[in-house]
């Protein structure tokens, strides 16, 4: 069975692979789509009940949003100044590692974060980051390892679980993905990525109805989303709704030319 994708949106983007990085939920404005790097094929259309049967090339992309850097909780007045400015010394590293992932300077970026989190070893988006950097650079058990310690300090962080759950697919374990895609979405119910993502694993194991209840779910918070509607499309098709798949491809076509 080929696997449902997500098309690149934009031709221009290089082709290296990244992961979600934490953010704030409501900001998804602040992220920065980089890049692809594991080509798959789309859903097949069906090509004797659909006129469209080609209209993209997909393949396999999940966008890294970069945080901003984000200031870390207030200190209790008793705390000893050498313990305040070690935590402002630890943002201030924290934050020249997000500049260093947004170049795409893993290596750098690892370093910087190395040096937060020897100051403040409980700094979850540090470990998130770093895991992001180290998955960029084929190193997928330690960046699984920073993304269980970033969970294990701060469970309420839907893009923690995005960003595990994007690991856990691509090393196999696809009971675990989907599991941290479902408490990523319960976390935060407006993630258009997380049900994305989430309807593509349903496709590829054959519930197509949950497919498509997660397509939906997609171009109810992100109408625009060509991607979207061209997995629609086709998963419609293999539900036996030719009309509709039609309509979505010529959504999906609108979208990406308006792209």
């Amino acid at each position: 069975m080929s696997a449902v994708t997500q098309l690149l949106p934009n031709d221009h983007i290089p082709a290296t692979a990244v992961i979600t990085s934490a953010s704030r939920e409501t900001r998804d404005d602040n992220n920065v789509e980089l890049n692809p790097v594991c080509v798959m094929s789309t859903i097949p259309t069906r090509s004797t009940n659909l006129p469209i049967t080609k209209i993209f090339n997909s393949i396999n992309i999940l966008g890294l949003g970069l945080v901003k850097s984000r200031r870390l909780p207030v200190q209790k007045a008793q705390v000893k100044k050498t313990g305040l400015t070690s935590l402002k010394s630890a943002e201030n590293f924290y934050s020249q590692g997000v500049k260093k992932l947004s170049a795409q300077d893993f290596c750098g970026a690892i370093e910087k974060f190395n040096l937060a989190l020897k100051l403040n070893p409980n700094y979850a988006f540090a470990y998130n980051d770093r895991g992001v950097a180290r998955y960029n650079l084929g190193d997928k058990n330690s960046a699984l390892k920073d993304l269980d310690k970033a969970i294990e300090l701060d469970n309420k962080n839907a893009k923690f679980y995005s960003n595990r759950a994007f690991i856990r697919g691509r090393m196999g374990d696809i009971n675990g993905a989907l599991a941290d895609y479902n408490l990523a979405i319960a976390i935060n119910p407006h993630c258009a990525k997380s049900y994305f993502s989430r309807g593509i694993i349903h496709y590829n194991f054959g519930n197509h109805t949950q497919a498509l209840a997660d397509f939906d779910s997609t171009i109810s918070l992100n109408p625009h989303q060509a991607q979207a509607y061209y997995n629609r499309a086709v998963t419609r098709s293999n539900l036996g709704d030719d009309n509709g798949a039609i309509q979505d491809l010529m959504m999906s076509a609108q979208y990406r030319d308006s792209i």
